[in-house]
């Protein structure tokens, strides 16, 4: 599975998968902790920076993961330059925007 790279603030980002078994939710009580989600990773020592958490769809029972790669942007929201990360997702066809630093949405 690809991730995306940014050298800036040497974190790889990582969009991750459905939770097994993706239609039966009852065998998987919970929002199903970084499953559908995106994880930020440094390289080196490999501990978890942040993670927009089970989203777009916390206890995901229809395929709706997020696994689609994440595109890196300098960009503006709310008036200013950020430092933004942007991924499609399965069931609406729409990009999220999120701050690259630290994971919270933004647009």
């Amino acid at each position: 599975m690809a991730g995306t790279y940014d050298p800036d603030l040497n974190l790889i980002y990582w969009g991750t998968g459905n939770p097994t078994p993706v239609l039966d939710g009852n065998a998987r009580p919970g929002d199903n902790l970084y499953t559908c989600s995106i994880v930020a990773w440094p390289p080196t020592p490999g501990k978890l920076v942040w993670a927009f958490f089970s989203s777009p769809s916390p206890h995901d029972t229809h395929d709706w993961d997020a696994v689609e790669i994440p595109v890196l942007v300098d960009g503006s929201s709310t008036g200013s330059r950020k430092k933004m990360l942007m991924q499609a997702f399965t069931q609406t066809a729409i990009s999220l925007c999120s701050i690259a630093t630290n994971g919270k949405e933004t647009c």
